[in-house]
């Protein structure tokens, strides 16, 4: 089969890009979101917050919550379920009750790995009984240790940012800075970084496949022993010091002061200079580019379904196999008796002969049975 040889075209729009913003709590990371999405867009929902943490109480932000069991609205995201659950929402309603949304923004992604790792020991324990092992407590035990907790939590992760990019929605990565010592290969001492304050491994999960790693910095002004002045800066490209990039960086400033319609300005330079385009050439290209990704999502968002629906069926069956064992006699031998009735000798054949929604219900049935 031959290759199909094709010029590639630089991506005209937020929706296209992925954005990791760093910096010190209060520094503004929420702020630039809320902010960038309002002027860029000129709505206040073309940006849906999911918050991890309390920090957008000063912004009438969009933002994406579940509900508690008592249908009480949860204010922040509170573990890695709720987290799916957005995410499942997003994806299967991209285009009835989120088509106004253009970009996503994870506030913060620290939280987020925090809850990917405790999913990571969670599924571990899980299967560590099944085979009779005994249960761990933390990531560095999960999957037998040799980093391979860290390694699932980081997939986990990764998975569930490629859904929402896969639908069309462009990423923003909010996340702290922490001060490290850095030794690279060959050398002796080694250096202070700022940089993210995930450790390298989530770190890098994330940030390979961001297009604009920024940095929101203060910098102060001394004179003799006293500092005179202070000023926000938008880092857009690292120094030895601070960690910042762009796949756009020779088109891009190292620094400019903290002001959204300059940040506007900053990125809308970059694409047209890396594009070639004019302004009215990139306002054209990013009309065109909304039709082409609503064609593209919508495909994805098909196959994403049928995943998501392996998915809870894997679950579910199980669950399924454990709760058979603590259920009381008399409904193990209605279980087995709809087993036999559907000609499935195994939890496998069972979970597929009875689909998705069966196998749901029955579920609910038998947990209730049990008072859970």
């Amino acid at each position: 089969m031959a290759i199909k040889k094709r010029v590639n075209k630089i991506a005209p729009c937020f929706e296209n890009h992925s954005f990791y913003v760093m910096g010190q709590p209060k520094s503004g990371k929420t702020s630039l979101f809320y902010e960038a999405m309002l002027l860029h867009y000129e709505r206040e929902d073309a940006g849906l917050l999911i918050p991890f943490e309390m920090g957008y109480g000063h912004l009438s932000v969009a933002v994406a919550t579940t509900e508690d069991d008592y249908g009480n609205i949860k204010t922040i995201v509170e573990d890695w379920d709720d987290f799916v659950e957005i995410v499942d929402d997003l994806v299967e309603n991209r285009y009835t009750d989120h088509k106004d949304v253009k970009c996503i923004g994870l506030d913060t992604v620290g939280t987020l790995v925090e809850y990917s790792e405790a999913e990571s020991i969670r599924i571990s324990n899980k299967r560590a009984v099944k085979k009779g092992k005994p249960k761990v407590d933390t990531i560095g035990e999960a999957w037998d240790g040799y980093q391979r907790g860290q390694k699932y939590a980081r997939k986990l992760v990764a998975e569930q940012i490629a859904r929402l990019r896969g639908c069309g929605y462009g990423m923003w990565m909010l996340g702290h800075t922490k001060v490290k010592t850095i030794k690279r290969d060959g050398e002796l001492v080694g250096h202070d970084e700022l940089t993210s304050d995930l450790e390298s491994g989530s770190f890098m999960n994330i940030a390979k496949d961001t297009d604009f790693i920024v940095m929101i910095t203060n910098e102060n002004t001394v004179k003799g022993d006293k500092i005179v002045s202070t000023q926000r800066n938008i880092r857009f490209n690292g120094d030895g010091f601070y960690v910042a990039g762009s796949r756009f960086s020779k088109f891009l400033p190292d620094t400019i002061e903290y002001n959204i319609f300059d940040f506007l300005k900053t990125y809308d330079d970059a694409v047209m200079k890396a594009g070639n385009f004019t302004k009215e050439q990139l306002i054209e290209e990013r009309v065109k580019h909304e039709k082409k990704m609503e064609l593209k999502s919508k495909k994805y968002i098909k196959e994403d379904k049928k995943n998501v629906n392996n998915r809870k069926k894997e679950e579910l069956g199980e669950d399924l196999e454990s709760i058979y064992k603590r259920l009381p006699k008399t409904v193990r031998e209605s279980v087995t008796a709809k087993m036999n009735e559907l000609n499935s000798s195994t939890f496998e054949e069972f979970k597929e002969a009875l689909g998705l929604e069966q196998l749901e219900s029955l579920m609910i049935q038998l947990k209730g049975v049990l008072g859970e």
